[in-house]
Parts: structure tokens; C-alpha cells; sequence
């Protein structure tokens, strides 16, 4: 809260180190009507020539909800020296996303991309609102990224 920047504390992840304190942490932002992701995947450590068909997969198999992935794609460059081992899928992956692979594969699966900049613009319109109107938001609107 203190710097404004929206959590990214995704409800169904099982690997949580304090189960506990992470659900009353989800369970907090839930109250408070702050927008609270559902779900998450990340990078596919794949091969270039791999990546259409296992986003395909991926994309086409979220459950419903909003869904943050966290991708490490890597421009070209400096990384190779330093991580060897994980550059060649970093690149190919920066290349697939720039070539509007993601975009293509989430509109064949009707899946909405809203990106992180709509949850952060929530995220501050419910640190400006006071306690009693963030509280009165319907669960129903959770979900919506413009709701607050």
C-alpha cells in the first residue's frame, strides 16, 4: 500500500510458504474490493519452435477468471552470458510474444487479455476511495478490472 503498486497475490496458488497468512492476505484484498487475481502461470521453458502449441494448451485449459502470468521473456543479449542455460527459451519466448503469438493464441481461445496496467489503475482508485465505499463492492464485481 505504501507504494502504491498493486499486490500480485494470485488466490489459487498451492505453494504459499504460510498457507495461512497468504489466504488472510488474499482474504484482506477481497474485502477491501482490490483487485485480486485468480490464477497464475508462467514462462514455458520450451523450445521456440514448442511455444504455439503449449500456449495453446495452456490458454485453452485456464479455468474461469483472471489469470496473471508471469512470463520471463528476455530481449537478446547480455542475459546469454549470464544464465546460459535458460537464454535460448527467455529469447525465443520475447520473440514469440513481439511476433503477437500470446495475442493470437488467447483470441482463438476468446480469452480477454486486460493486462496488468488495468488492475494497477484499480489498485490506486481503491486506495483514494475510503473504507466504507471499497468495502460495498458486490463480490460479483471482482473479477472486473474497472470496478472498484
Amino acid at each position: 500500500r505504501e507504494y502504491g503498486l498493486w499486490p500480485v497475490l494470485p488466490r489459487s496458488i498451492g505453494w504459499a510458504p504460510d498457507a495461512a497468512s497468504y489466504a488472510a492476505a488474499v482474504a484482506g484484498l477481497d474485502a477491501a474490493g482490490a483487485p485480486v487475481v485468480d490464477h497464475c502461470r508462467g514462462t514455458l521453458p520450451v523450445d521456440a519452435a514448442q511455444l504455439d502449441a503449449g500456449w495453446a494448451a495452456v490458454i485453452g485449459g485456464l479455468p474461469e477468471g483472471i489469470t496473471h502470468l508471469a512470463l520471463h521473456a528476455t530481449m537478446p543479449g547480455e542475459f546469454a552470458a549470464a544464465a546460459p542455460a535458460h537464454a535460448g527459451w527467455r529469447f525465443g519466448e520475447f520473440a514469440w510474444l513481439m511476433g503477437g503469438g500470446l495475442s493470437r493464441v488467447c483470441a482463438e481461445n476468446h480469452v480477454v487479455q486486460i493486462g496488468c496496467r488495468a488492475l494497477q489503475a484499480r489498485w490506486r482508485a481503491c486506495l483514494r476511495q475510503d473504507e466504507y465505499s471499497i468495502a460495498t463492492v458486490p463480490p460479483s464485481d471482482r473479477s472486473d478490472p474497472a470496478a472498484c
